[in-house]
């Protein structure tokens, strides 16, 4: 029951982020071109109204192959909602979870414009140094947000667990009756635990996803 409302939430953040900009999408691809660019109201000049088609990645890269650039989204959002199921399984991870929800709103909407309209729909800007040179959508926003959670509780779950080795007691001395119970039988040797190493396995192969991600 508790894994059943746990989907529902991150389904929500997910859908929910991922209709917001849409819904704005859609509000500026139906205004007049020439309305743009202009000042948002009440945000002091700081944030200014674009509506620019980008048929690319970030800054028009790799805008004159759209197979690859509907391709390599669809294949990266798909490894990251498989990572998030992954996470789904057990208890915990909660700061993991929630920056991969985040992400993948953003990443999805940006996947739609790119599937749908062929293009993706950038509407502000940030007027501060060179800033003002780039234009987003809250869809990026959500992209670099939820990658930045993630990566940072990643390291600092690795720190924690590096901390509890380093501050463990060192092993006991070995005497002449252990050296006797354990001559010939290696299997007895303290062996590595393979939940750790399950989980630093797969937090550093979804590190590398959320490095992606980050080029959606």
């Amino acid at each position: 029951m508790e894994r059943t409302g746990g989907f529902k939430l991150y389904g929500w953040i997910i859908g929910g982020l991922a209709g917001l900009d849409l819904g704005i999408k859609s509000v500026i691809e139906n205004q007049e071109d020439d309305t743009f660019p202009r000042d948002l109201p009440s945000a002091k000049g700081i944030i200014k109204l674009h509506k620019n088609h980008n048929d690319g990645f970030p800054f028009g890269f790799m805008k004159e192959k759209p197979e690859l650039v509907k391709g390599i989204p669809l294949m990266v959002i798909s490894a990251m909602a498989g990572a998030l199921g992954a996470f789904m399984t057990g208890k915990g991870k909660t700061m993991e979870k929630l920056g991969l929800s985040i992400a993948l709103g953003g990443a999805l909407s940006n996947l739609y414009d790119r599937l749908a309209r062929g293009y993706v729909v950038d509407y502000f800007s940030i007027e501060w140094r060179s800033l003002k040179k780039v234009v987003f959508n809250l869809g990026d926003m959500f992209v670099f947000l939820g990658s930045a959670v993630f990566i940072l509780s990643q390291a600092v779950g690795s720190g924690g667990r590096r901390a509890s080795f380093t501050g463990a007691k060192p092993p006991a001395k070995r005497t002449e009756s252990n050296v006797q119970a354990y001559s010939g039988t290696g299997e007895k040797e303290r062996q590595p635990n393979r939940e750790d190493a399950l989980l630093d396995f797969k937090g550093s192969w979804i590190r590398y996803g959320g490095h992606a991600l980050t080029a959606l």
